[in-house]
């Protein structure tokens, strides 16, 4: 099967809204808690192979107030409530970043089987809650060499091993800088509770 027909999505029009299922799935999570969650599936969506589909309202923690069934409901259960994109701002903003680096490196979308066999490698470093992986040598064209993504779920930070060169960290947390946030140069890194971390190799930029 070929990327493009592979969509992806974390929450789509029937059932909950993301928002809503991680309400009801952690109860005692608080909203920052809850709008971590909601950005890391927006970056595993984002950076992942094949068609992303975003749930309009998403990439501002919309709710359908926790009706799960709603294409009978009116307006005031389906509508989308703006209000939450200012409220919500930092999880929008997070969104468009995640648009705009999409765009921009192509390796995040590779167009056939063989270019993500070729390109794509899985760490073998496993810790629970953690995954990792490497594109190489200009996937798909990419002006950036080796592109290192770890994904942590976990609710504290982890250290994650990676090669001891130094690298240009470009996301981490709920920042996203295509120029870099900052460098670093060890043999690992500490990723932030449920977030995903981008690790450029320096000189690749």
């Amino acid at each position: 099967m070929s990327p493009q027909q592979s969509i992806n999505y974390a929450a789509c029009h029937d059932n909950f809204t993301l928002y809503d299922q991680l309400r009801k799935s952690h109860p005692d999570a608080g909203l920052m808690q809850i709008s971590r969650m909601v950005c890391l599936a927006g970056a595993v969506l984002l950076t992942s192979q094949g068609v992303p589909f975003i749930h309009a309202g998403m990439e501002m923690m919309r709710t359908k107030h926790g009706d799960g069934n709603s294409y009978k409901s009116g307006d005031e259960i389906n509508m989308i409530d703006w209000s939450r994109k200012a409220m919500f701002s930092y999880v929008n903003e997070y969104f468009k970043n995640l648009i705009k680096l999409r765009k921009n490196h192509p390796a995040f979308r590779m167009t056939s089987t063989k270019q993500i066999q070729k390109h794509l490698r899985f760490s073998k470093h496993y810790l629970p809650g953690v995954v990792a992986y490497t594109l190489c040598n200009h996937a798909n064209g990419d002006l950036w060499k080796t592109i290192r993504v770890i994904f942590n779920n976990n609710a504290s930070p982890v250290a994650f091993p990676v090669k001891n060169q130094k690298w240009t960290e470009i996301a981490n947390g709920l920042a996203i800088d295509q120029n870099g946030l900052r460098t670093h140069e060890a043999h690992t890194v500490f990723v932030q509770p449920v977030s995903m971390m981008i690790l450029v190799a320096d000189g690749d930029k």
